[in-house]
C-alpha cells in the first residue's frame, strides 16, 4: 500500500492523470485481498473521481465496477448494485460492459435470487478465458463458483472450484485459490462430509492468514467453528 500511495503522488506531480486512476484501482485490490473494505472503498472513490474528472467513461465504468464488487464483498448490497448499473450505464465498450455486467452479478448473487445472475458470470468468464486474460479470469471464475454454490448447484460447483484452485495454485493467485477452497469445503459439507470440509477450511484459513487477509480468515474460521 505503501509504495502504491508512492506511485499515485509520482504520477499526479507527473501529470499522468490516467495512471493514478489505475493505480487507485490497483490499490483497491490491495486492500480488498486483506479485508481492509473502508481503504478500498477509499481507493475506488479517487479512482471513480479521477476518471470522471478526465471525462473518460471506459475508467469510470471500471472503478465503478470494482466498487460494486467491494460493497458486495462487505455486505453492503444496496451500494453495490447502484455502483453496478453505473458501471454498466458508462461502459462505452463490450469490454467494459462486460467487466460492469459480471461485478454487478457477482453483487446479485448475494441477494436472493443468485440464479439470475449465473449466465452473465458464466459468460464473461469464459469470454476471458478465450481472451487469454488470466488473472481477470480467475477473479470472475471465483465469482462464479461461489454463485453456483449459492444456487446450490453443488456438483458443477465442486469441479469448478477444484480446476480452479488447481490453476491458481499454479499461478500463484492466493486470494482465489483459497476462495476455491472455501467453495469445495462447502460443497463437502453439504453433501455430509465433514473431515473433507474440515481439512479444505483449515487450509484456506491458514492461507488467508499467511496473506493478510483478515476479513477472509475470520469468515472461514467461523465456518470451521459453526455446529453441522
Amino acid at each position: 500500500m505503501e509504495y502504491g500511495a508512492r506511485a499515485v503522488a509520482e504520477m499526479a506531480s507527473a501529470q499522468r492523470p490516467h495512471e493514478v486512476t489505475v493505480t487507485e484501482v490497483g490499490m483497491l485490490l490491495c486492500a480488498a485481498f486483506v479485508g481492509d473494505w473502508e481503504r478500498a472503498r477509499m481507493h475506488g472513490e479517487r479512482a471513480r473521481a479521477a476518471a470522471r474528472a478526465l471525462d473518460d467513461a471506459g475508467m469510470a465504468s471500471f472503478a465503478c465496477g470494482f466498487l460494486a464488487w467491494v460493497c458486495g464483498e462487505s455486505g453492503d448490497i444496496e451500494r453495490g448494485l447502484a455502483f453496478g448499473n453505473e458501471a454498466i450505464a458508462c461502459g462505452p465498450t463490450i469490454y467494459f460492459a462486460g467487466w460492469a455486467g459480471a461485478f454487478t452479478a457477482a453483487v446479485g448473487c448475494r441477494g436472493a435470487q443468485p440464479e439470475a445472475a449465473l449466465l452473465t458470470l458464466a459468460d464473461t468468464t469464459t469470454t476471458l478465458r478465450a481472451s487469454g486474460h488470466v488473472s481477470g479470469y480467475a477473479l470472475i471464475a471465483l465469482l462464479l463458483v461461489e454463485a453456483r454454490l449459492a444456487a446450490g448447484e453443488l456438483v458443477v460447483a465442486k469441479a469448478e472450484a477444484q480446476a480452479l484452485k488447481s490453476l491458481a495454485d499454479g499461478m500463484p493467485y492466493p486470494y482465489v485459490a483459497h476462495g476455491a477452497r472455501v467453495v469445495e469445503a462447502e460443497v463437502a459439507r453439504r453433501s455430509g462430509d465433514e473431515h473433507t470440509a474440515r481439512a479444505l477450511f483449515e487450509q484456506a484459513h491458514a492461507g488467508y492468514v499467511a496473506m493478510g487477509a483478515r476479513d477472509r480468515a475470520e469468515r472461514v474460521r467461523a465456518r470451521l467453528s459453526a455446529a453441522v
